[in-house]
């Protein structure tokens, strides 16, 4: 971690929680966002969401709203004691699993829709990468 993730204020702001800062839907439309139901199950790399629809997903990415519920999520090692993910720039242990939008994930505007971008093109890469690795890779590392 760099000093700069370590700062007073840093752990001042991820220690208050989710910050929120809406972007209208029609918007995000515009932008090729499909806002889905709430997911209610995975199986596999099938999602299943509230509504009963269903797709598939090798990678999911984990975007705070409101409030952070992950009460819902059962993967072994991905949170504290606290119930905070476990991450490093928002990788997780656990290989496809990814957050974004946490506060002061990487820095300042980790959490603010003007800088989220960042994180999110940075995680996206990572994720990418992981893909493109074959699983007998020596740089693929169980729970990476």
């Amino acid at each position: 971690m760099t000093k700069n993730l370590e700062s007073r204020l840093a752990r001042r702001m991820r220690d208050r929680g989710d910050l929120v800062i809406g972007t209208p839907l029609r918007r995000l439309g515009r932008a090729g966002v499909k806002i889905r139901p709430r997911v209610v199950s995975i199986d596999g790399d099938e999602v299943r969401f509230q509504d009963e629809s269903a797709a598939r997903a090798t990678t999911v990415v984990w975007a705070t709203g409101f409030h952070a519920d992950y009460s819902w999520l059962d993967v072994p090692g991905v949170f504290d004691a606290e119930g905070r993910p476990r991450h490093e720039r928002g990788i997780s242990p656990a290989r496809g699993l990814a957050f974004i939008g946490l506060p002061w994930q990487h820095t300042r505007g980790s959490a603010l829709l003007g800088f989220v971008r960042h994180d999110a093109a940075w995680v996206a890469a990572q994720l990418g990468a992981q893909r493109h690795l074959q699983i007998d890779d020596p740089l693929v590392r169980p729970g990476r």
